[in-house]
């Protein structure tokens, strides 16, 4: 009996008290119960309920748990966000160098309307793509026979004489920011030997 004195529908403040202890998730089914009696177990002015009771608490407790939910996550997301990714991120720098690349890579196919450009245009891409991605602008014979070597390491594939912008981007990206693992792998290994 104590139980049920400050957890009913009697009055608009026990009413919201009993909603927002059902809004924890706490014996929601136990009120939802409660409130569907009817018929010949129902006792006029005490316990009498209605058959569309399972109908509301159902819908509630889903809305509700929904609203919760969401509100935790963007909470959370909010304080890593505020607290633990830094300007300086490997997702800022991709970003950053995405965009590099992508600017680039539409001056130099304009022709081919972004699709692909001649692979005789590699080095001038290159030598025209800003850092981090680029490589330096010199003009000298030793410079361009380290170019292409780089180049070459990088194994970009052609087609017909045309480098594809999917296999471009991948490749520049994978010499920028490929060796991040295999860099740590190779110093943790050389700790251990």
């Amino acid at each position: 009996m104590a139980f049920y004195s400050y957890k009913n529908f009697s009055n608009f403040h026990l009413a919201f008290q009993t909603m927002f202890i059902i809004t924890t998730g706490e014996g929601w089914n136990y009120y939802m119960y409660d409130s569907w009696t009817w018929g010949v177990y129902c006792e006029p002015g005490w316990n009498c309920g209605s058959i569309l009771s399972p109908i509301y608490f159902v819908a509630f407790v889903m809305i509700v748990q929904f609203i919760m939910i969401n509100l935790f996550a963007l909470v959370v997301i909010d304080q890593f966000e505020m607290y633990y990714m830094s300007e300086d991120n490997p997702i800022e720098k991709f970003k950053r160098t995405y965009d590099i690349f992508l600017l680039q890579w539409m001056q130099m196919t304009m022709k081919y309307r972004g699709v692909k450009m001649r692979e005789k245009q590699l080095f001038d891409f290159f030598r025209k793509l800003k850092p981090p991605l680029g490589l330096p602008d010199e003009d000298t014979d030793s410079h361009r026979n380290t170019i292409k070597r780089i180049v070459l390491k990088m194994g970009i594939r052609s087609d017909g004489g045309y480098i594809y912008y999917n296999e471009m981007l991948y490749r520049c990206m994978r010499r920028q920011f490929g060796n991040f693992r295999l860099g740590k792998k190779l110093q943790i290994a050389e700790l251990l030997t």
